[in-house]
C-alpha cells in the first residue's frame, strides 16, 4: 500500500529557496512510491493565530488540517531568519497541530548558512512536546551554495534523495 506524504512550503518569499526543490522532492518521493500533496503557505490568506477554533479560520487551513490528518507524514520547508523559524511556519505548525499529532514530520529548511540548523531545534521541540509529532532526526539544510545561476547542485539533490529515501522509510515504520 502507497503511504502518503504531503509537502507544506512554509516560505512566504516570491523568490524562496525551498519551494525551488519542490519538484525534486516530489520525484525522489514517488520514485519510493509515496503519493505526494504540497500546499504553499502564499495561497494562503495571512492571519494571526489566536485562540479561535479550526472552523474560525479561513477554508484552506481547514483544508489543510484534514489533507495532513489523512497524511501518512508530512515535510515541511521552511525558512530561517536571523536563527529562528519563520512566523508562517510556526503559525501553520499551531493551527494544525493536532493533525500532526503522533504524525512522522521532516523538516528541509533554507538558510543563510550550515550553522542556522540549530534553529530548528525549538521548531522539533514544541511539535514533540506539544503534539507529540515523530520528528525525523535528520534535518536537511539549504544555503545559498546549493544554487548556482539558478542551478541546483548535484550535492543538495542527492540529499534531498536521501531525506526523501530515509522519510519514507520512516513513515512506514511508524504508521
Amino acid at each position: 500500500m502507497s503511504k502518503k506524504i504531503h509537502i507544506i512550503s512554509a516560505s512566504a518569499s516570491k523568490e524562496s529557496r525551498s519551494r525551488k526543490y519542490i519538484s525534486y522532492l516530489t520525484e525522489s518521493l514517488q520514485q519510493k512510491n509515496v503519493e505526494v500533496s504540497v500546499s504553499d503557505i502564499r495561497d494562503f490568506t495571512p492571519i494571526w493565530v489566536d485562540d479561535r477554533d479550526l472552523e474560525e479560520f479561513p477554508k484552506e487551513y481547514q483544508e489543510l488540517y484534514t489533507t495532513v490528518e489523512k497524511s501518512d507524514g508530512v515535510i515541511f520547508l521552511i525558512p530561517i531568519y536571523n536563527y529562528t523559524i519563520s512566523s508562517t511556519a510556526k503559525a501553520i505548525s499551531e493551527i494544525i497541530g493536532d493533525a500532526l499529532e503522533n504524525k512522522p514530520v521532516a523538516i528541509l529548511a533554507a538558510a543563510g548558512s550550515l550553522r542556522s540548523h540549530l534553529a530548528v531545534a525549538d521548531f522539533m521541540k514544541s511539535m514533540m512536546f506539544e503534539q507529540e509529532t515523530l520528528c525525523y532526526p535528520k534535518i536537511v539544510m539549504i544555503t545559498k551554495t546549493d544554487i548556482v545561476d539558478d542551478k541546483i547542485s548535484d550535492e543538495m539533490i542527492e540529499r534531498i534523495q536521501e531525506l526523501a529515501n530515509g522519510f519514507s522509510d520512516f513513515v512506514i515504520k511508524n504508521t
